[in-house]
């Protein structure tokens, strides 16, 4: 740093010309540091072997152990060797090369930022509840064609943005998925937990109603109204304005670039990476699509290139990257319906049923149906997900930024020109997508294809809504410990439910030849869980309120055991997919 300083330093006053980064208009370094005449440099000339003979000499002294110039810089006439750049060999090889690096990088860091420090105006963001709004009707493909994108629609679209210094969420995704995947997907990553306190604060509020005699007592009170507020906590907690500022400000392209006025479409596109230097995470809305489209891959270009600037030296480059994907976000909130259902419908026929053994037998019989009906499809569609993420990992590895689908191709020669700004040529792109994007996506996901915990909260709260509307009714007043251990093992079952679930799914993703024997697999896997559902069930039920409390404890532990290990095997099944 101290070399680089003073060589910048000597060579404006030797050309007279304005200091700038390190290598873009003072040359090439190993011109300065070897005095090089022959190889003319932007902004130098001859000027640059001018200053070689005082300039080195000075350098001599300054750096030289004990002040010898032999150990700190030698000349080109010496026979000394020297580095590629000039350098004695003193300084690694690897060092150099990491100089050079950074001479390409802040020339080119330059270039990315130039549009946005020209005018930070460019820079704008919208609040979330403005991002999600009606549903998520910004999302629509409609809204970028006709009477939708006019020239009145865009700027008052542009004019409800707002400026900032910096963004918390980059919104990367591909106009061609469905406008309610991504809004589902949205809600989920964002709104989760403010829904879970929610629905917990509601339940709790019918709970004591229910105690107090002021509902009926037999009901599912409790987990309809802690489950539907927190399907409405989900649609609107990030409307409330204390969350929202918590939240912070988003970043989407058709919000917060000018969709009409050319120019500043341009340069809005021009300083992408500028944008994503300055958002604390990329949230990128994924799907099989998403590295197929160019605008997409503009979008990890800059985010690449953002980082690669802001963390230059050893060690990989890390990009902050939420990897959301809309497959999975659509998946748990269908596992979250089927288990309020089935659990609801349990507890209506219970209540309906003369008590005894045979009250259960019942209340199975209908949560059977209801399982038929409803796991195949939703086993159908796990597959497709489970596909999808086999597929990720060939499809980060073979990925060709020339291969890029483009709606407009107009805008394919603005882009390319974009990307080559940023980078040597193509290839160097395509690297950094199959290293530095594949490593982040892996990091942000998890390994393999292993289930977010944070997804199980949905089968969590059904689960323990059931249950407080037992102690509402006053059944935990009869609750001896057996009892109270069989209500806890119902916890890590349904939760094993899910995992034993994902975990089929993964295992027979592989899209058959007919449809018939698509659908019979898909069969294959509902019946595996239904039957798995049937057995720890009856023994919940029948078997663990009468063996000693000891052993009873031990079951419901390895009940907690076989949770992580379903989760556990899931990830080393699946550890070579991303």
């Amino acid at each position: 740093d101290i070399l680089q300083a003073m060589l910048c330093d000597s060579c404006e006053r030797a050309c007279s010309i304005q200091p700038c980064a390190f290598g873009t208009s003072h040359g090439n370094f190993s011109s300065v540091a070897t005095g090089d005449a022959e190889s003319p440099r932007e902004g130098h000339g001859q000027q640059t072997s001018n200053v070689k003979d005082h300039e080195v000499s000075g350098l001599q002294g300054m750096l030289a152990p004990g002040g010898t110039a032999a150990a700190a810089l030698r000349m080109p006439s010496e026979p000394a060797a020297t580095t590629s750049l000039g350098l004695p060999l003193c300084l690694p090889q690897g060092e150099v090369q990491r100089l050079h690096d950074h001479n390409r990088i802040s020339s080119r860091a330059r270039h990315s930022g130039r549009t946005l420090s020209d005018d930070g105006s460019l820079l704008r963001a919208v609040s979330l509840g403005h991002l999600l709004g009606g549903f998520g009707s910004h999302f629509k493909t409609s809204s970028l064609t006709g009477t939708a994108n006019s020239i009145e629609v865009a700027e008052t679209v542009y004019n409800r943005s707002f400026q900032v210094n910096n963004i918390s969420r980059f919104v990367s995704h591909s106009w061609m998925d469905s406008r309610m995947d991504k809004y589902i997907a949205l809600v989920i990553h964002m709104n989760l937990w403010g829904a879970t306190a929610c629905s917990v604060i509601f339940a709790s509020a019918a709970a004591c109603l229910q105690w107090y005699d002021h509902l009926p007592r037999h009901g599912p009170w409790c987990l309809a109204t802690g489950y539907l507020s927190f399907l409405v906590g989900l649609a609107t907690w990030h409307r409330l304005p204390a969350v929202s500022r918590l939240q912070g400000s988003f970043f989407l392209d058709k919000l917060c670039i000018h969709q009409t006025n050319q120019a500043m479409k341009k340069k809005g596109t021009e300083s992408f990476a500028s944008f994503l230097k300055r958002s604390e995470k990329m949230l990128m809305l994924w799907s099989p699509n998403y590295f197929k489209r160019l605008w997409c891959t503009l979008e990890i270009a800059a985010l690449v290139q953002a980082h690669r600037q802001q963390r230059f030296g050893y060690g990989p480059v890390v990009v902050p990257l939420e990897f959301v994907p809309l497959t999975l976000a659509k998946t748990a909130l269908v596992s979250w319906s089927i288990m309020f259902a089935v659990t609801c419908l349990h507890d209506v026929s219970v209540a309906l049923s003369e008590p005894g053994i045979a009250k259960e037998t019942n209340a199975f019989i209908v949560i059977a149906a209801v399982l038929i009906v409803s796991i195949s499809p939703a086993a159908g569609a796990l597959r497709r997900f489970c596909r999808e993420r086999k597929n990720l990992s060939a499809q980060l590895e073979n990925f060709r930024v020339e291969d890029a689908d483009c709606t407009e191709e107009a805008d394919r020669a603005i882009i390319m020109a974009t990307v080559s700004n940023w980078y040597q040529n193509a290839d160097d792109f395509n690297q950094c997508v199959r290293t530095v994007v594949r490593e982040s996506i892996a990091q942000s996901i998890g390994e393999g294809n292993k289930y977010p915990w944070k997804l199980l909260v949905g089968i969590v709260l059904v689960r323990g809504f059931n249950e407080l509307d037992n102690a509402s009714r006053g059944l935990w007043a009869d609750y001896e410990v057996p009892n109270a251990l069989a209500a806890l093992a119902f916890f890590p079952f349904s939760c094993s439910i899910m995992l034993l679930f994902v975990r089929l799914s993964w295992l027979f993703s592989k899209e058959r030849k007919s449809r018939i024997a698509d659908m019979l697999v898909s069969s294959f896997i509902g019946l595996s869980s239904l039957t798995y559902t049937a057995a720890v069930y009856w023994f919940i039920v029948a078997g663990l309120p009468r063996i000693p409390i000891g052993p009873a404890l031990l079951l419901v532990a390895l009940l907690f055991v076989l949770c992580l290990l379903l989760q556990c095997g899931m990830r080393r099944a699946g550890a070579a997919c991303c």
